[in-house]
């Protein structure tokens, strides 16, 4: 909600630092194990990844925004750019190693889904949820009464899609 409501610079940091944090949960899990820099460089890196994928999602979901008939549309931006950002990673040589999806494994119901999606429908679930309640968030937070239809559309868009995909 922070980077919709935010100026582009203030943005831009708090989305590096908040891309650096799971590369840096490597770094303590991992030490001793892989080499210091090789562990550092993979953090900033991916830091760096995040950083422009999120920005892309922000300058798209604040473009759809701009038109009151499409903002709901923004709901599936993050969703869709995350899904596909794990895709892309996991044609590197670390294959899957960081998806989220993994953080799912033990709750069966969403990983269900994986049969069908495979990990990115899993990962589009989850982030399916942060971003429809950041929606309706933002959109309360700008202007409650008119966008009062919007988010009651995207929220209930959201909430079929995450039960159709549980069965």
């Amino acid at each position: 909600v922070f980077i919709y409501q935010k100026k582009f610079s203030s943005s831009l940091l708090v989305i590096f630092l908040v891309g650096l944090a799971p590369g840096l949960n490597n770094l303590v899990g991992y030490y001793g194990f892989l080499p210091l820099g090789s562990m550092v460089s993979d953090a900033v890196i991916q830091s760096l990844e995040w950083t422009v994928m999120i920005l892309l999602a922000r300058w798209i979901t604040l473009q759809l925004a701009s038109h009151p008939k499409f903002s709901w549309l923004s709901i599936l931006v993050y969703p869709s750019f995350l899904a596909s950002f794990e895709w892309l990673q996991s044609l590197g040589p670390d294959g899957t190693f960081n998806t989220v999806a993994y953080s799912q494994l033990s709750y069966l119901p969403i990983m269900q889904i994986a049969s069908i999606t495979g990990f990115m429908g899993v990962t589009f679930i989850i982030s399916l949820f942060a971003s429809t309640l950041a929606y309706w968030i933002t959109a309360y937070l700008t202007r409650p009464a008119q966008n009062f239809k919007n988010i009651l559309f995207a929220s209930l868009l959201g909430l079929v899609i995450i039960l159709l995909s549980l069965g």
